[in-house]
């Protein structure tokens, strides 16, 4: 073989190589310009979704919706998004987001107090409302932009019709819309944070009922303070029945029915970070008033819109304060108290609302207060500590009044009957919301008791050792259940 002919060879194997080289770069850069379009395409969906799921929530905040649950969705065991369950209507499916050269579209408040989109192109563009062919800004509920990629450039329609093109795409897996969601345990709202800095809040449906029901047990305490001072003005007014109440087999506070018929339930104390309203008396005129505050703050006088004192009771009755929540212009929840038609936010010292969200009232540690100080009570009556340390006892049916005559021989409170030796002592009987039937003497040293009438009897001691005396009474109409005991010591 000749030398030219070696040459030959050496090119044409050189021209094989270089050839197979040459296609496999090419199918790399198609390979790379498909996957390339899949990327743009899947995020558009995204980015489509997103804007879905924005108008959404904006939609269920005006609506007032709720949020009933929260799940990650994954790929390939990463968490890339969430979807999101309402109590009314479908669920929507938001995404994780990254930076990229994409459309920022957000939302606004204006002034007007409508919400609108708006649009950011790249990391460096300025914020601009988002308009429509007329040139107006384009509400976020209702009319939801639709994003696009053509000629390797991002554009937006309103009606489907005609685009706005805003710059060339670089196709990142990128979802400028949601920043992050956050839903921790003890707050009352599902958090979206959106790309462009803002946030929109909607409440979680197993912490608004709870929260509801920590308003429920407010507003029942007031009432139940109304109707204690009621009793200490009306001594007709009795307890009927004492019913301690249960939840998932925990004690939560005892119910108490009343001769007029009203009954309310004295909470046991639970931890919670909630307005405190309660009736205290003004030692200058000897009326008692409604106060009200929040935590730890010093508390003030409930007043009108003249600026006049709230009457709780004094010797007629007053008015019945009544918590709640309230959703104010910002979207957020605040405490809310009305009395006497008149209401207005709950507010700290230094005049700010409280935020119901802010206030701590589903953490652990939250503030404990309650509005009695101390709840006791026996078979005859039941004992409140008000706030201001005033002692309220009620009486209970059935329970009897002993009297004795001379009022001095009879110590009420230690059960002691003084009876002089070789003399006696007169005791009257009186029952609380029934008469007495009958009454059984028991009598342990050398006494006598003479029972005249249902109502009296006459103790006479024979000597100087005393003892004691056993009374048993039984009241007309009522079950064999209902009998007392008392025993009193005879010195």
């Amino acid at each position: 073989m000749n030398m030219r002919r070696i040459f030959l060879w050496i090119i044409a194997v050189l021209t094989v190589f270089c050839a197979a080289g040459c296609n496999n770069g090419y199918a790399e850069r198609i390979e790379e310009l498909n996957a390339r379009a899949d990327s743009l395409e899947i995020l558009c969906i995204r980015l489509n979704s997103s804007l879905s799921s924005v108008s959404r929530i904006i939609k269920a905040m005006d609506e007032s919706d709720l949020i009933t649950g929260v799940d990650e969705v994954k790929e390939a065991g990463k968490v890339v998004g969430y979807r999101i369950n309402f109590e009314s209507g479908s669920p929507i499916t938001i995404f994780n987001g990254v930076d990229g050269l994409v459309p920022y579209i957000g939302t606004r408040q204006d002034s007007d107090g409508s919400i609108y989109w708006t649009i950011r192109f790249g990391t460096d563009g300025s914020v601009d409302w988002l308009l429509d062919n007329q040139g107006e800004k384009v509400l976020a509920v209702g009319e939801i932009p639709y994003l696009d990629v053509k000629d390797n450039k991002w554009r937006y329609t309103i009606d489907g019709k005609n685009w706005v093109e805003l710059g060339p795409s670089k196709g990142e897996d990128a979802d400028s819309m949601f920043s992050k969601v956050v839903s921790d345990k003890d707050s009352l709202f599902v958090v979206f944070k959106l790309a462009d800095g803002n946030e929109l809040r909607i409440p979680k449906k197993e912490a608004y009922e709870q929260l509801l029901d920590s308003v429920e047990v407010i507003n029942g305490q007031i009432r139940a303070q109304r109707l204690v001072l009621e009793s200490m003005f009306d001594g007709a007014i009795y307890i009927v029945s004492l019913e301690e109440q249960f939840r998932d087999n925990v004690r939560t506070g005892v119910k108490v029915s009343l001769s007029n018929g009203s009954s309310f339930v004295i909470r046991d104390w639970v931890k919670s970070s909630v307005p405190v309203v309660f009736a205290q008396k003004d030692t200058a005129d000897n009326v008692y008033y409604w106060m009200y505050g929040y935590a730890d703050e010093d508390l003030s006088w409930l007043t009108d819109s003249k600026g006049s004192r709230i009457r709780a009771v004094s010797g007629s009755v007053g008015e019945i304060p009544v918590v709640s929540i309230r959703k104010d212009s910002d979207g957020n929840y605040y405490w809310y108290v009305t009395c006497s038609g008149e209401g207005g936010f709950v507010r700290d010292t230094e005049g700010r609302k409280i935020n119901v969200a802010a206030s701590g009232a589903f953490a652990a540690d939250a503030l404990q207060y309650g509005f009695f100080k101390s709840v006791s009570y026996d078979d005859d009556s039941l004992e409140l500590v008000l706030n201001d340390g005033t002692k309220v006892s009620m009486t209970r049916q059935y329970a009897v009044t002993l009297k004795s005559d001379p009022a001095s021989a009879y110590d009420s409170e230690a059960k002691i009957l003084k009876v002089p030796d070789g003399g006696s002592v007169d005791l009257s009987f009186t029952a609380t919301g029934s008469q007495i039937k009958d009454v059984v003497a028991i009598t342990e040293g050398d006494l006598v008791v003479a029972v005249t009438s249902p109502g009296k009897c006459t103790v006479t001691k024979k000597d100087a050792e005393g003892g004691s005396v056993s009374l048993i009474f039984t009241f007309a109409g009522a079950n064999s259940t209902n009998t007392k005991f008392i025993k009193l010591k005879v010195q």
